[in-house]
């Protein structure tokens, strides 16, 4: 097999640039017209020959040219990106579908007429190359989808194309050349891509589909049931609990209608297959096929590199639990983030042991309390039989002491009887005589509680008069309260009014002491200078003329001076008599504060006196109404015992009567 021929791919790079700069090319499938007709470039001519020769004798030159196509972009990450993006283009174009593997591929074998299991195969080899263990292409290769949702009609992406065309395969009497060009690119494909994985679990019935060929007894298709298993395990290995059939319910689906030994079973059996487990040593041609016959060509070399290195991982992925799930990191992990969670974990991790230990003190001490529990039951319960025995010894020797007491009983029952008749008979001649007694008490106070209760009324109704009137001085005070707050609230705004301006003139005064006091030393200055100009003048013996002039403007300007000094005098008299006018207006204004200072505290008196006044005749009236009240219960007390002793009377004469019967 050809990989990594670096001068074929240097000629095959050549060609594409060099069909770029003379006009289209034709590349998998993507027709562009050539300004040279006759001209035939090579990937054109390696595709051609490797999917449309359906003969067998053919078989060698296809072989050969598929493998030329795949060393042609092999580890060149950028040639194989251009040929799939030009093979996808291709099939959204529809343009010359002969020579398209994703056409080929999505249309499935049943879209032509040929019966040529190979040419299918052939394309899925090219694929499988071009998407293997590559992000990015698989990504690409994502975006093909079939049907325009705009139209109403159902989009179904590339890999459920592949997936229902394989269903179709195993189900009808395709080769099984054909399944196992699609098990290929899918088991490459799928492989550590949640994405794909997800898309492809979208159709449900396909893994159902694919369990029933493993479960079928078909001794010629080994290789096919292989296959699907590792197809069935990359499918789990990769899914998640988010997928259209989550990991929790895919690997129940798995071993309920395949069985764990099933599965390992098929997997361990396409390993040991001649055909998987001797590829590099068996021929990859028509070498030994009979006339007729398809050579025994199954797989690709990468593709039996790939089963053979991921086998172990295969086997076990039936084995792993649900709810751990393997998700490829497409970018790099996070360092920090994985040094935070391991750190959170451990954190957990000493709190879980902690809360372990807590409850295993706990525990002992529950087992403790249980214990005393038990311990304290077994004392109560002898306690209790103890007291029980106490109490049926106590209740035998309480009959006869009941006993006793009873005949004791009567015996003091007979005689209390006879001075009971005894003294019901002293009782009732102090009832007649009490009777009469209380009738006349009764009378003497029923006729005093009248006299106080009428002088009570009057002194209740002259308190509620007092009151009226107490009421109605307290609204007089509280009214002149009021005027006087209100008189008090404006007398208060013009002292502030009257301090504002105070303000304003002791600002005024300080303004203008600052200017006499700059116009002191100016005419203090001026009197030095007239004070050096006549010493000047005394000592001046000689130009006269020139010391009269001077002497006269001297003396001008001395005027002058004197003038500014007297206008200065005048300005702080008037100052001073400012001053003085505005010191007798805050006397004024002191003096009426003090004075509405003395005010308010007068009607505070007042107001407290007659508050005092209301409370004395409030206390009056409540101890004019208690001491009705006693006197109403102490009348009422005294009628209650005549009645008591009235009921007495007549229960003895009644009883009496009865004894007089008897």
């Amino acid at each position: 097999m050809i990989r990594g021929n670096a001068k074929i791919q240097e000629r095959f790079a050549h060609n594409k640039v060099h069909g770029s700069q003379q006009g289209d090319t034709h590349v998998n499938g993507n027709s562009r017209k050539s300004l040279d007709s006759g001209k035939v470039y090579v990937i054109d001519a390696l595709l051609n020959a490797a999917l449309s020769n359906p003969t067998v004798a053919m078989f060698d030159v296809r072989y050969a040219a598929c493998t030329c196509i795949q060393a042609y972009f092999h580890a060149h990450e950028g040639i194989r990106h251009h040929f799939l993006k030009r093979a996808i283009e291709g099939h959204n174009s529809g343009q010359d579908e002969t020579s398209n593997v994703l056409t080929i591929m999505i249309r499935g074998p049943s879209s032509y007429e040929s019966k040529d299991p190979y040419r299918l195969w052939f394309a899925a080899r090219i694929v499988f190359e071009l998407i293997y263990d590559d992000l990015e292409a698989k990504q690409l290769a994502m975006k093909v989808v079939e049907g325009d949702a705009a139209s109403g009609e159902e989009v179904v992406t590339c890999i459920q194309s592949i997936a229902g065309n394989l269903v179709a395969s195993l189900q009808s009497s395709e080769d099984e050349r054909v399944c196992i060009g699609y098990l290929m690119v899918l088991c490459g494909w799928l492989f550590e891509d949640n994405a794909a994985v997800n898309d492809f679990l979208g159709e449900g019935s396909v893994v159902q589909s694919i369990i029933q060929v493993i479960c079928r007894k078909d001794k010629g298709r080994e290789l096919v049931q292989g296959l699907c298993t590792i197809l069935l395990g990359i499918l789990y290995e990769f899914s998640t609990k988010d997928s259209p059939i989550p990991r929790r319910q895919l690997q129940p689906m798995l071993i309920s209608g395949l069985t764990r030994e099933h599965y390992v079973a098929r997997i361990t059996r396409l390993r040991e297959d001649s055909a998987m487990r001797d590829f590099e040593v068996l021929p990859q041609n028509l070498s030994g096929v009979e006339p007729g016959e398809l050579p025994l060509v199954f797989f690709d070399q990468v593709f039996v590199n790939f089963v053979k290195d991921n086998f172990s991982r295969v086997v076990r992925a039936i084995d792993r639990d649900p709810g751990k799930e393997v998700v490829r990191a497409q970018e790099g992990v996070d360092r920090d983030l994985v040094d935070e969670l391991r750190a959170q974990i451990e954190s957990k991790r000493r709190a879980l042991e902690k809360a372990e230990a807590d409850f295993l003190a706990l525990e002992q001490k529950h087992n403790q309390v249980t214990s005393d529990h038990k311990r304290a039951l077994e004392t109560s319960g002898a306690e209790v039989t103890r007291i029980r025995n106490i109490n049926e010894a106590l209740r035998k020797s309480g009959d006869d002491e009941v006993e006793k007491l009873e005949n004791t009983h009567k015996r003091a029952m007979e005689a209390a009887e006879k001075q009971h008749r005894t003294r019901l008979e002293d009782t009732e001649r102090r009832v007649k005589q009490t009777a009469s007694e209380a009738a006349m008490r009764s009378h003497s106070a029923t006729q005093q509680h009248i006299v106080e209760s009428a002088g009570l009324k009057r002194r209740i109704q002259d308190l509620e008069t007092l009151g009226v009137q107490a009421k109605q001085k307290t609204d007089t005070l509280q009214h002149s309260l009021d005027s006087a707050i209100e008189s008090t609230r404006s007398r208060d705004s013009q002292i502030a009014s009257l301090r504002t301006d105070l303000q304003q003139r002791d600002s005024l005064i300080a303004s203008l002491h600052q200017q006499l006091v700059q116009q002191q030393a100016q005419t203090e200055n001026a009197q030095e200078d007239i004070k050096d100009l006549n010493t000047k003048l005394e000592h001046s013996g000689a130009e006269l003329h020139s010391v009269a002039e001077i002497a006269s403007k001297l003396q001008k300007e001395k005027k002058d001076l004197e003038a500014k000094v007297a206008g200065l005098t005048t300005s702080m008299e008037e100052l001073e008599s400012t001053m003085k006018e505005h010191s007798d207006r805050a006397t004024q204004a002191t003096a009426r504060e003090t004075n509405l200072k003395t005010l308010n505290t007068e009607l505070l008196s007042r107001d407290k006196t007659g508050k005092s006044r209301i409370q004395e005749l409030e206390k009056s009236e409540a101890e004019a109404r208690t001491e009705a009240a006693s006197k109403e219960e102490a009348r009422e007390a005294a009628q209650s015992e005549l009645d008591d002793l009235l009921i007495v009377l007549s229960d003895l004469e009644e009883k009496r009567a009865r004894d007089k019967v008897s």
